[in-house]
């Protein structure tokens, strides 16, 4: 099974363009049709640009679909199919519609760690994504596990991640604290913060800043 980490990057520096349904940015109208790549590397290059630059989650969504048996075994491609089916409970306007989104969702994240629990980004961005999630949801419990479990394997099994990447980290924790308004998820984030060497981060401090005042 072959990852592209350089996909990983991307997701990073753009804050993994999560949870835009969940915060109230519509995703755009899908225009998907069959995929003209023909390799699995080129469907997942596909996949991240539908993500990422045209915010069409839905077309990731049809577009995996329609090459699910090339991709079964690529897990870049399926965490974009996975967070796409989150967002997508943000853009849908019925309450039973949103849930059918997030059922699915939050199954295709097991699925994933299931199928690599020893992979890193699995558990990273099932962090950042659940971390987008209303309060209705309960999923924070989830996160704060997730979050806990990738600390963990940094530490003790020699798993890696880049610095944009590990601003994932920190950023769950905020969200947690904004969703939640609980001051004890922003004093981790602070604590994640000095542990990943991003106290020189003025965006994640600036971030944190607004959490703190959005809560009081």
């Amino acid at each position: 099974m072959k990852v592209s980490l350089h996909h990983f990057a991307i997701l990073a520096v753009f804050g993994l363009a999560l949870g835009l349904g969940a915060c109230g940015i519509p995703p755009k109208t899908s225009q998907a049709s069959a995929p003209s790549a023909s390799s699995p590397e080129q469907i997942e290059a596909q996949l991240v640009k539908l993500l990422l630059d045209d915010n069409q989650p839905q077309a990731v969504i049809d577009n995996f679909e329609q090459s699910k048996a090339l991709l079964q075994d690529r897990m870049a491609a399926r965490i974009y199919y996975a967070t796409a089916l989150c967002q997508m409970a943000g853009a849908a306007k019925e309450t039973a519609d949103q849930l059918r989104w997030v059922r699915k969702g939050l199954g295709e994240f097991d699925k994933l760690s299931t199928d690599y629990p020893e992979e890193v980004r699995v558990y990273l961005y099932r962090a950042i994504t659940y971390s987008h999630f209303p309060t209705v949801l309960g999923v924070n419990d989830l996160v704060v596990a997730d979050i806990d479990k990738v600390n963990q394997g940094l530490k003790t099994k020699g798993w890696k991640l880049g610095k944009g990447e590990l601003r994932q980290l920190s950023l769950s924790w905020i969200n947690l604290g904004k969703i939640y308004k609980k001051a004890d998820y922003l004093a981790q984030a602070k604590t994640q913060i000095v542990q990943d060497g991003l106290s020189a981060d003025q965006g994640i401090q600036d971030q944190l800043a607004q959490a703190a005042k959005a809560i009081q």
